[in-house]
Formats: structure tokens, sequence, C-alpha cells
């Protein structure tokens, strides 16, 4: 019988090896999902709705990829993939690590020859949504404090003017001697 520390150990020392990944993402589904014809690709029936939506919007984004059909079938797969992480995601429960995962995988597919540029600009803008919604309680506070300090300057302004009328308006003689305004 084999000791089990030692095969944990041998485990998780095979674990952190790094392997090519031979095995394409069917080999995990079980039955398999059904396929549909996507310019004259084979893909997955549920990778379908946001490919359609950007070649409907976009053109064809392939139109500039420099490989061949297994690898375009890749790449789709991982325009798909990263497509439906950020439709399932909310400025809530993203992290500024997940929206530079996204970034890489659309910095990868643009320089195989993807036109999906317009992905990089809209994750941008989600990362200015998710830093608003994390600053806004400062910007809320700071609001705040200036929203007091208008009011407390209003009531200066208010004060000064009051103790201006009171003494008739202002001085006029300035900077110059007393004798000046006599002659």
């Amino acid at each position: 019988m084999s000791d089990p520390a030692s095969e944990a150990a041998a485990f998780f020392t095979h674990f952190d090896q790094h392997e090519v990944n031979n095995l394409d993402p069917t080999d995990f589904w079980g039955s398999g999902p059904l396929y549909v014809d996507f310019h004259g690709i084979r893909i997955p029936e549920d990778y379908a709705s946001h490919l359609v939506a950007i070649y409907s919007s976009r053109g064809d984004f392939m139109r500039e990829f420099r490989y061949g059909r297994s690898t375009r079938e890749h790449f789709l797969k991982l325009l798909r993939s990263v497509m439906n992480d950020i439709e399932h995601n909310f400025v809530d429960t993203i992290s500024t690590e997940r929206i530079l995962q996204w970034r890489a995988e659309i910095q990868e597919l643009v320089s195989v020859g993807f036109v999906v540029e317009f992905i990089l600009y809209h994750l941008r803008e989600i990362a200015r949504a998710f830093f608003m919604r994390n600053f806004q309680p400062a910007i809320d506070a700071i609001d705040t404090r200036l929203e007091v300090l208008k009011k407390e300057v209003a009531n200066l302004e208010g004060r000064r003017e009051r103790l201006v009328s009171s003494i008739g308006g202002s001085s006029r003689f300035g900077d110059q001697t007393f004798i000046f305004r006599i002659h």
C-alpha cells in the first residue's frame, strides 16, 4: 500500500508543473452541445448568440485572422467565453483582476487578427463604472463637505457685507495719504 502523504506530495509536484493542454472543451462536456454553422465554422449552439450579435453590429470581425480553421474555432470559443463571463458579471461582482483578465484575452484575440478592439473600449468603461462605484462614498463625503463650506462662505460673505454697510461703505482713501482728498 502506498503512503498517502507521498501520493499527495507527488500529485502536487505534478500539479505545479506546466503542461500543454491537448484536450478540447468538448472533452469535458460529456454528451456535447448541439453545433451550428457560424460563417462556415461549426460552433456550439450556446456560443452563437454573442458571436452573431458582434457579427451583426460590427461585420466580419474575423476578416484579418491569420490562422487555420481549428485555430479559428479555438479563438471563437475564447471570445465567447469572455463575452459570457462579461454578461454574467455586474459592477458589484467583478474585481480589477477580472477586468484585466478579460483585457488580456481580448488583446490576444486582437493580436491574432480578430477585429474586436471595441471590446477593449467597453472594458475601459466597465473599469470606470467599477472605480466610480468604489469611489462613490468618498465623492459623496467630499460633496457633503463642499456644501457645508459653501454655506460657511455664504455666511461669511453676509457677515462681511453687514460690517461694511454698518460703516457706510468702503474707505475712499485706499493706500493714499489722508491729505490727498482735501486738495
